[in-house]
C-alpha cells in the first residue's frame, strides 16, 4: 500500500476516520493525500460576475484553511520507520464523488479512508450519501468509518461474502490491510436454503480456501440463516468485529444486506467500519 486518499469536509463526522488513516499509514508507509472538494452554488443566474468570483474565492480560501488545519494532525505523525508522514493537500471544485473518482484514477490510489456523512437511501443511511457514491464509482477499496466508531487496534476482520470466484479473488486486497495489524480474517458465508448442502462440506471448502488464500490467520464460518441480514446481524452482535468487509457487486450485495426499512438492520451497528471492496472483472 503506497497511497491513501483521505477526503474530508472538515465536519466532526468526516474527521472521525482520521485515526484509522493514521494507523494504517504508520504501518504501511503510505503517502497520504488530504482532499477537500468544495462547490459554489449560484442561486441567482443574474449575479454579477464579480460577486460570483468573490464567492468562489471565499470557498477556495475556506477549503485551503481547513486542509491546513487537518494537515497539522497528520504532519506531526511519524511512520513506524521513524520518518515524518508524507502528506499532500488537494482541494478541488466540483462534485465530491466525481472529483474523487478522477483523482483515484489519475493517481493510482490504493485505499480511500473516509468518514460517513449524509443520508438519502438505504445504503446512504448506513455509510453516507457521499461515501456510498464513492464506493460505487471508484476501483479501489474504501474504508468507511461511522461517526460513532472509536479507533481500536484491528484484530479481527470479518469478510461477509459468497463463495464465488469473484468474491474469493478479492481476498488478496483484504490481506494487505490485515497483515499490517496481524489481524485475523474471518471468511463468513451465510447459507440460505439453496446452498444448505455446503454445511456438510465445510471442512473441504475451508481447506480449498486456505490453499487459495495462503494467510496464516484465516478462519472460516458457515452460518445457516435464510435471512442474510439477520444472520449477519446476529454474528456481529455476538462476536467481536473490528472491520466488516463486503464486496461491491454493482451494489446488489449491499442492497441485499441493507435493504430493510421496518426491521432491525445494520444501522444498529454503526460503530463498525465497513471496508468495501470493488469486484475487479
Amino acid at each position: 500500500m503506497k497511497k491513501i486518499l483521505f477526503p474530508t469536509d472538515f465536519s466532526e463526522t468526516s474527521l472521525n476516520s482520521k485515526q484509522y488513516c493514521i494507523e494504517i499509514a504508520k504501518r504501511s508507509g503510505a503517502k497520504i493525500y488530504l482532499m477537500n472538494v468544495y462547490n459554489v452554488t449560484i442561486y441567482d443566474p443574474n449575479m454579477p460576475a464579480e460577486l460570483m468570483m468573490e464567492s468562489m474565492n471565499e470557498a477556495m480560501k475556506f477549503s485551503k484553511n481547513g486542509l491546513d488545519k487537518v494537515a497539522s494532525d497528520f504532519k506531526s505523525q511519524k511512520y513506524n520507520s521513524g520518518e515524518n508522514f508524507n502528506v499532500e493537500l488537494i482541494n478541488k471544485q466540483g462534485l465530491v464523488s466525481d472529483e474523487i473518482e478522477i483523482f483515484v484514477s489519475e493517481n493510482e490510489i490504493d485505499l480511500i479512508v473516509m468518514g460517513t456523512t449524509g443520508e438519502s437511501g438505504f445504503l446512504d443511511k448506513i455509510i453516507g450519501s457521499n461515501t456510498s457514491s464513492v464506493i460505487e464509482k471508484v476501483k479501489c477499496p474504501v474504508l468507511a468509518v461511522p461517526s460513532q466508531a472509536k479507533y481500536k487496534n484491528i484484530n479481527k476482520i470479518v469478510y461477509a461474502a459468497s463463495l464465488t470466484d469473484d468474491d474469493r479473488s478479492e481476498v488478496p486486497y483484504l490481506i494487505g490491510i490485515a497483515d499490517l495489524f496481524g489481524a485475523e480474517i474471518i471468511y463468513l458465508h451465510i447459507c440460505e436454503d439453496e446452498d444448505l448442502n455446503m454445511l456438510s462440506q465445510k471442512e473441504s471448502i475451508f481447506e480449498t480456501l486456505k490453499e487459495e488464500i495462503n494467510y496464516p490467520k484465516l478462519g472460516f464460518i458457515l452460518l445457516e440463516n435464510n435471512d442474510i441480514v439477520k444472520g449477519l446481524e446476529e454474528y456481529v452482535k455476538e462476536n467481536p468485529v473490528d472491520i466488516l468487509v463486503m464486496a461491491q457487486h454493482k451494489r446488489n450485495f449491499f442492497e441485499k444486506i441493507f435493504k430493510s426499512s421496518k426491521t432491525e438492520t445494520m444501522v444498529h451497528h454503526t460503530d463498525i467500519p465497513i471496508y468495501a471492496l470493488h469486484i475487479r472483472k
